[in-house]
C-alpha cells in the first residue's frame, strides 16, 4: 500500500513540476505579457478557493480513488489545451481545469493512505515517517523535474507538456487499477449542504478571529506575505534566465539550489525556536527576511547580485512557513483548528490573488525575454516593501496579548 503511495506521489508531482519550471517562459513564448500571465495564474487561485470545498462532494459520493483519478483527468485535459491553444481564453480554460485537478487530489491521497493502513489493521505505522518519506520524494521529484522540464524546454517548449500529459493518462489508469477502498460508504451530500460547510466556515472563524484579535490581526500579515510571493514566484523565470544569457536549461538547476535554500530556512527557524521562546520574533524575522533581500533582489540588476540575494530571499519564504503555523496551532483550539486553518487558507489566496492583479498591471510591458526588466524590478521592490510592513505587526500582536496576560494575572488577584 505504501509503496503505491509513494510512487502516486512522485508523479503527482512530476506531472506539474517538469512543465511549471518553465510555465511562465512557455506562456510568454506563446505570446502573452506578464498581466496576461498573471491574469492566469490569478485564475488558478480563484479557483481553487472557490472549488475547495463544494469538489470534496465526489470524494463523498464516490470515493477518494475517483476524486484522485479524475484530478489526473483534468491535469491531462488541461495540458493538451495548454499545448494546443494559443489564445488567452484557452489558458484560462486549461487553467481552471488544472485548479479544479488540484483541489480534487488535495487531501484525498493522504486520507486514502491512512484509511487503508488502519483498515487492514497496521495502525502501528508511523504517520510522521509516512509522511516525511513522502515530502522527501517530493523533493527529489521537484529537483529531477525542475532539471528535466528546463533541459526539454531548451530544445522546444512543448516537449515537457508533451511528456506531462503522457504521464497523466498513464497515471489515472494506474490510480483506478490500484487505489482500493473496500471500507468506502457513500455518503449522502448536495450542493445546498456544500454552501451551508462554506459559510460555516466563515462565519465561524470571523467570529473566533473577533474574539481572538491577535488571530485576526494575523490575517494581516498572512494576506500581505501572500502578496508579497505572488511577484517573487511568478518573475523568477523571466528574470533570471533573462539575465543569466545562458538559455532556459540554467533555470532547472537554479530552481534545486533555490529548493534547498527554502529548506534551510524551514531548518532555520527549528533554531532559532531554541533561542527566542516567543513567536513573535519568528514571525518578525521571516517577514523581514523576506522583504529586505527581496527588494535587493529589484534593486540589483546583474544575473550573479541579483542571484545571490533571491537565494537569500528563499531561505526567509522558507522560514515564514514553519514560524506560520508554529504560532497558529498553538493559539487555535482543537475543535476550531480545521475550520480556522481553512479560512487562513483562503485568506492567503486572496492576498496572492491581490498581489498577482497589481504586480501584472505594473508589468503589463513585459512581453518576452528581451524586454526591458524595470516593471519586475518595481515590483519585486513594492512585494518586498509589503512584506517588510508585515513584520512589526507581530510586535502589535505581542502587546496585544501580553497585555491580556497581565489582565489575567490582575482578575485572578
Amino acid at each position: 500500500m505504501k509503496k503505491y503511495y509513494y510512487i502516486i506521489v512522485f508523479f503527482q508531482l512530476f506531472i506539474t513540476e517538469i512543465t511549471g519550471t518553465t510555465f511562465v517562459l512557455y506562456l510568454l513564448y506563446k505570446g502573452l505579457n506578464l498581466f496576461h500571465v498573471n491574469i492566469v495564474v490569478t485564475v488558478f487561485f480563484a479557483t481553487i478557493l472557490i472549488m475547495e470545498i463544494p469538489t470534496g462532494i465526489i470524494a463523498d459520493l464516490y470515493g477518494r480513488r475517483i476524486s484522485v483519478s479524475l484530478g489526473f483527468l483534468c491535469f491531462s485535459i488541461s495540458g493538451i489545451i495548454f499545448l494546443k491553444s494559443n489564445s488567452f481564453s484557452g489558458f484560462i480554460v486549461a487553467e481552471i481545469l488544472a485548479a479544479i485537478g488540484a483541489t480534487l487530489q488535495s487531501g484525498a491521497l493522504e486520507a486514502w493512505v491512512v484509511d487503508n493502513l488502519k483498515f487492514f489493521n497496521k495502525e502501528n505505522i508511523k504517520l510522521e515517517l509516512l509522511f516525511s518519506r513522502a515530502g522527501m520524494i517530493r523533493y527529489f521529484a521537484g529537483f529531477f523535474c525542475g532539471l528535466l522540464g528546463a533541459y526539454l524546454a531548451n530544445f522546444k517548449y512543448e516537449l515537457p507538456w508533451i511528456v506531462s500529459i503522457i504521464l497523466c493518462l498513464l497515471i489515472t489508469f494506474f490510480t483506478l487499477a490500484i487505489m482500493k477502498e473496500p471500507y468506502f460508504k457513500k455518503k449522502s451530500v448536495n450542493f445546498k449542504n456544500t454552501l451551508s460547510s462554506m459559510k460555516i466556515i466563515i462565519k465561524d472563524s470571523i467570529n473566533y478571529g473577533m474574539m481572538n484579535k491577535p488571530i485576526l490581526i494575523f490575517f494581516i500579515i498572512e494576506i500581505l506575505i501572500s502578496f508579497s510571493n505572488s511577484a517573487g514566484n511568478t518573475f523568477q523565470q523571466p528574470r533570471l534566465v533573462s539575465l543569466s544569457g545562458h538559455g532556459i536549461w540554467i533555470f532547472g538547476w537554479i530552481k534545486g539550489i533555490y529548493s534547498i535554500f527554502l529548506m534551510s530556512g524551514s531548518w532555520l527557524i527549528g533554531y532559532l525556536s531554541k533561542k527566542h521562546k516567543d513567536h513573535y520574533q519568528l514571525i518578525f524575522y521571516s517577514c523581514f527576511m523576506t522583504g529586505f533581500w527581496l527588494i535587493l533582489s529589484g534593486v540589483f540588476n546583474s544575473f550573479a547580485s541579483v542571484l545571490t540575494v533571491f537565494l537569500i530571499y528563499e531561505i526567509g519564504r522558507g522560514m515564514y512557513n514553519p514560524a506560520k503555523q508554529t504560532f497558529l496551532n498553538y493559539r487555535i483550539p482543537s475543535d476550531k483548528r480545521a475550520t480556522i486553518l481553512s479560512f487562513q487558507s483562503a485568506v492567503s489566496q486572496m492576498g496572492m490573488i491581490l498581489g498577482l492583479f497589481i504586480t501584472g498591471i505594473i508589468s503589463s510591458n513585459f512581453i518576452d525575454l528581451s524586454s526591458n526588466q524595470l516593471p519586475i524590478r518595481i515590483s519585486w521592490i513594492l512585494c518586498g516593501i509589503i512584506a517588510i510592513i508585515a513584520a512589526p505587526i507581530s510586535i502589535i500582536i505581542k502587546n496585544i496579548e501580553t497585555k491580556k496576560v497581565i489582565k489575567n494575572i490582575y482578575c485572578v488577584e
